[in-house]
């Protein structure tokens, strides 16, 4: 069915995309929710986990150590409230970009740059609806002995007080040119990969298929995108990764620029094989969640 219609049983078929996105974005974020703080750590390069060659298995070891093993999950909580409206909105958009722009040509032969643009239009629509909750996420996972922010509400409330509402929105730009690849990557490789596959006597893809072609598409669309998302993260966490209040407000390339100075390009980079393990069953199970939960909705 397409965006617009009803099921049998009189719901409509957006809402049906809006609920299936979210819960498959909060399902695949809560089972790799520790190596994104491992990711996020080494990004931000917080002091007590800077040394790289402690591994994703080491740092995760150390943070048990030193923190408890529920901290693992620190910042999950506000993960999973950005999430769900996230992917929910995602998911809902590219289902409705995709109807508007491909029309009657969507289901026939695949069209990669049409679900590139889809993509990349649906992520941007999902960044601008949630991207300070994306903030008060990667503030609070970045925080380790100190507790700047207790929750999301208070964490918004402290940089509403501090910045304003442009405050919200630090590290937004990176974040934008980064999701714009990123999620139309994602999108055209997973479509594209999805035609090819084999399908059952039904016509159908099978789980197993539609897991492997969602996690050959996640580390291809990190790798594109990925030094957006090192810029984003320090521009969201200056200065709590050392307990400051240090405000800065390089734009996106003077950052870039800095990172090359004083890492090399391989700064760009940092965390990128934290994130091959998780973009992989992150985007993988999203896709396949996704499509599962659709599918039983809409029986």
């Amino acid at each position: 069915m397409s965006v617009g219609t009803h099921t049998s049983y009189g719901v409509p078929v957006w809402f049906i995309h809006l609920i299936s996105g979210g819960f498959a974005g909060c399902i695949s974020k809560t089972i790799i929710s520790p190596l994104d703080r491992v990711k996020i750590l080494f990004q931000t390069k917080h002091p007590k986990y800077e040394v790289v060659n402690l591994g994703v298995v080491g740092t995760l070891r150390k943070i048990v150590q030193n923190e408890g093993p529920f901290k693992l999950w620190r910042g999950n909580t506000a993960t999973l409230a950005r999430i769900f409206p996230y992917a929910s909105i995602q998911f809902m958009s590219y289902e409705k970009y995709k109807k508007v722009i491909l029309g009657d040509a969507e289901g026939g032969s695949p069209h990669p740059l049409l679900h590139l643009i889809c993509g990349s239009m649906a992520g941007a629509t999902a960044v601008i609806c949630t991207y300070p909750l994306d903030l008060m996420r990667a503030r609070m996972a970045s925080q380790v002995d100190e507790n700047i922010y207790r929750n999301i509400l208070h964490g918004l409330q402290e940089q509403l007080k501090k910045e304003g509402i442009k405050g919200w929105y630090r590290g937004s730009s990176a974040t934008l040119q980064g999701i714009l690849p990123y999620a139309g990557v994602n999108f055209s490789v997973y479509e594209t990969l999805k035609y090819y596959a084999p399908k059952n006597e039904k016509g159908q893809l099978d789980t197993p298929w539609k897991l492997l072609c969602g996690g050959i598409a996640g580390p291809i669309g990190q790798t594109v995108s990925y030094p957006w998302d090192v810029v984003r993260r320090r521009q969201q966490t200056w200065g709590f990764a050392t307990g400051t209040t240090e405000i800065k407000t390089w734009g996106v390339y003077r950052i870039m620029h800095q990172i090359i100075q004083t890492e090399g390009v391989i700064g760009l980079y940092r965390g990128l094989s934290i994130n091959y393990y998780k973009a992989t069953p992150t985007v993988a199970i999203t896709f396949t969640s996704y499509e599962l939960i659709k599918a039983f909705l809409t029986f």
